[in-house]
């Protein structure tokens, strides 16, 4: 079979793929494609397409059952043949090829049936096969102009792997590479107007030539045109990819190779970096370099990369055995990653991960695709970009001159993103219908399997995005059909993707709890500081003392405990203790010298003989204060009839020892009256004391005070002596405030 006849039999292309609905003792056959339409591939008649088509059924017996296959060519012709079944399990498979030669041109709907004997059947629209009669050509060369004339001449170096795009207005036509000669050639349907050719540019290639960056013309007439390229950057574009997806079964050695490549127009120094699974040991070179250093499940190599005008150069292909574990567990996951240095352009491409599971031998021409965010079953997320490897082997008695492979891209998928990435060997790609791709690999010569089994591998690599904006569920289904020569082909497996979002995981709910201790013994200004590091607002608090607020203030010392619900029913607790951790120390305290025996409203003057901790706060009763230094006070004595001078010592939180020192005062007389004011005595008290007003105006109003200002006693005055009854109150300092027309006085009280 020539190559013409190769790809006239290449248009209409068709690859089937059949889901199952699993239903118990329910008999069901359903099947779906994964490619529709098809485009001005051939532009001749007679014209033949072939395809193939495969399915499940359920619930039926593989050993006497078969499935009728009807096909509609949609040319008022049509073709049946009964299929058999091969063991599934609960679900049984079946497949079929077919091949269908048109002779009139024109735009042919097909559609296809799957009937069991029983009756139950499903059809598929197989949607169009578009033949024309009238058709022209489009070819050329991409180079580098060198000299910046627009002109091919012989001194330029053409370019090979560039991408050359049709759009018909802003719709995309069709694609091509160049290939290893820098040369490219597509059919168009004729008489089209407006046509754009567009050469790829990269971020190392920009189009010089022409100067738009792209031709306009009509499809009238076969048509000429070169695109002179130039250096958009003397910076280096590495890639790497992976390309061996087998792991063999646990003590079995298997084959791993990457590929790392680089576009460059300088020359580059890089490494290259493999870590294996700790399942999987590395068991010495097949192909390729070899580590320059290996340190424990890590494999490094150091290489150049060498400016090149050929679109893209190989930096390193290293091919090598790997040996699975004995301990190894079938069905475990082994992962992988490979990583390049000395990017200047794009690092985003530098690192391929990818994951596998631990099983026997694996079939050597297999299909395999990933995404950065592909779970193993195959849910992908939305608007992702799909990268697929087809790996080939030559099992053959005799060398494969030449290997091409059809691809069928699924409608789901934007064919203007499709980007060759990697390949084992010279290939050019090449658009055959609309939505179908050859890889050619001409002149191959890869020798077979008995003759050298690790040189009888190939690969090819590639990236495709997605549709924007598919429907959740959405299932991307692709074959890939390789042919050796003139054999039939080798059917891949076939590779599913279903558009998937995860439901959202709530946000882990994190607490930070932090205590501000209390700043005197026995006060309770100790204060809690919660805040929510993660979690889903609104939150609810549950404290241990019955508090529902977030924070909290004014707690005595002790342990605090708090629980918080957020809005996805989460919840978290954290715990904190609030301690007494400035507790003053008692005072020690030297007696208290000056005179004891006083007369009224005369002042005197006291000394404390030892210094303080921090400082002195003295008290007096029976007098008032006039002023005080760091251990000296004035005092003026009123009228008796007993007097009480004492000191207590107060640190630098405000915090009072826990003793003081008094000094009774004698009253020896006295020279005139309290002007204005009231005492309290005794003072220090220990529950009963008595407070007499010199004067009562009639709005009198006495008010016993902590050091806090909260109120602890509230009596109105109206009498120049009235009793207070404080039995209930701690131990401590308080202010005794006396509230009138004059405004406000105050006193120190001691209560013991």
């Amino acid at each position: 079979m020539n190559q013409s006849t190769l790809l006239s039999r290449s248009f209409a292309l068709l690859t089937f793929l059949a889901t199952i609905n699993f239903a118990t003792a329910q008999q069901s056959i359903e099947i779906y494609p994964d490619s529709n339409q098809f485009n001005y591939a051939n532009c001749t008649v007679p014209s033949t397409g072939s395809g193939s088509i495969s399915g499940g059924a359920d619930n039926f017996n593989s050993a006497t059952d078969s499935i009728g296959i009807e096909i509609f060519w949609g040319d008022g012709s049509s073709s049946l043949d009964s299929v058999g079944l091969s063991e599934g399990g609960t679900t049984d498979y079946f497949y079929h090829n077919y091949t269908h030669t048109y002779t009139i041109a024109g735009t042919y709907f097909l559609f296809a049936t799957a009937t069991a004997a029983n009756g139950i059947a499903d059809t598929l629209d197989m949607d169009s096969a578009y033949i024309t009669s009238s058709c022209v050509f489009v070819s050329g060369y991409t180079y580098m102009d060198a000299n910046s004339n627009c002109s091919l001449e012989a001194t330029d170096d053409t370019m090979a792997n560039i991408p050359i795009h049709f759009y018909n207005g802003t719709s995309f036509l069709n694609m091509t590479y160049t290939d290893l000669n820098g040369y490219y050639n597509v059919s168009l349907p004729q008489n089209l107007t407006g046509v754009r050719v567009v050469a790829g540019t990269t971020s190392i290639w920009d189009t010089e030539c022409p100067s738009a960056g792209e031709y306009v013309f009509n499809t009238t007439s076969s048509q000429s045109f070169d695109f002179g390229m130039e250096c958009a950057t003397n910076s280096v574009d590495h890639r790497v990819y992976h390309s061996i997806s087998g792991v063999e079964a646990p003590g079995q050695c298997g084959v791993l190779s990457f590929v790392a490549r680089a576009s460059s127009c300088a020359n580059q120094n890089a490494t290259a970096s493999l870590t294996l699974d700790p399942s999987v040991s590395y068991n010495g070179m097949i192909s390729g370099p070899a580590p320059t250093t290996i340190s424990g499940n890590t494999l490094t190599w150091n290489y150049s990369i060498q400016a090149n005008t050929n679109g893209y150069s190989f930096g390193i292909v290293p091919k090598m055995s790997i040996c699975t574990d004995t301990a190894a567990i079938i069905g475990d996951t082994a992962c992988f990653h490979v990583s390049v240095t000395s990017d200047t352009v794009n690092p985003n491409n530098n690192e391929d991960t990818w994951c596998l599971i631990i099983d026997g031998p694996w079939d050597p021409n297999n299909k395999t695709v990933s995404s950065p965010d592909m779970e193993m079953n195959g849910n992908t997320a939305p608007d992702s970009k799909l990268t697929y490897r087809v790996n080939f082997q030559n099992t053959g008695t005799a060398p494969a001159v030449n290997v091409y492979i059809l691809d069928s891209i699924s409608n789901k998928l934007n064919l203007e993103t499709f980007e060759v990435l990697a390949s084992s060997h010279d290939m050019t790609p090449q658009l055959v219908d609309e939505r179908v791709i050859r890889f050619n690999f001409k002149d191959i010569n890869l020798v077979d399997s008995n003759a050298n089994e690790p040189e009888s591998h190939g690969f090819l690599i590639y990236s495709i995005e997605m549709k924007e904006s598919l429907p959740i569920g959405t299932e991307i289904h692709n074959t890939a059909h390789i042919f050796f020569d003139y054999n039939a082909p080798i059917v891949t497996n076939t590779t599913v993707n279903t558009i998937y979002v995860a439901p959202n995981e709530p946000d882990p709910l994190v607490l930070q709890l932090t205590a501000l201790d209390v700043s005197c013994l026995n006060s309770d200004n100790g204060a809690l500081d919660l805040s929510i590091a993660s979690g889903n607002p609104p939150y609810s608090f549950a404290w241990s003392n019955g508090e529902t607020s977030e924070d909290q203030s004014d707690l005595p010392a002790g342990s605090y405990t708090v629980t918080v619900t957020d809005d996805s029913l989460l919840t978290a607790t954290a715990t904190a203790e609030i301690i007494e951790d400035r507790q003053f120390q008692d005072p020690v305290v030297g007696a208290i010298t000056g005179p004891l025996s006083v007369q009224s409203w005369k002042p005197y003057s006291y000394v404390v003989t030892t210094p303080g901790q921090s400082e002195f706060e003295w008290t007096v009763s029976g007098g008032e204060i006039l002023s005080t230094t760091s251990n000296t006070a004035e005092i003026l004595w009123h009228a008796g009839p007993d007097g009480t001078l004492y000191i207590q010592e107060k640190d630098q939180h405000g915090c009072y020892g826990n003793d003081s020192t008094q000094v009774p005062i004698l009253f020896v007389g006295i020279d005139e009256a309290v002007e204005s004011g009231f005492r309290i005595f005794p003072n220090p008290s220990d529950g009963l004391i008595t407070i007499e007003v010199l004067e009562i105006t009639g709005n009198e109003k006495v008010e016993v005070r902590d050091l806090h200002g909260r109120l602890i006693q509230s009596r109105a005055i109206t009498s120049n002596s009235t009793q207070l009854n404080l039995g209930n109150m701690a131990s401590g300092v308080y202010n005794v405030i006396l509230t009138n027309e004059n405004g406000t006085t105050n006193r120190k009280l001691i209560f013991n």
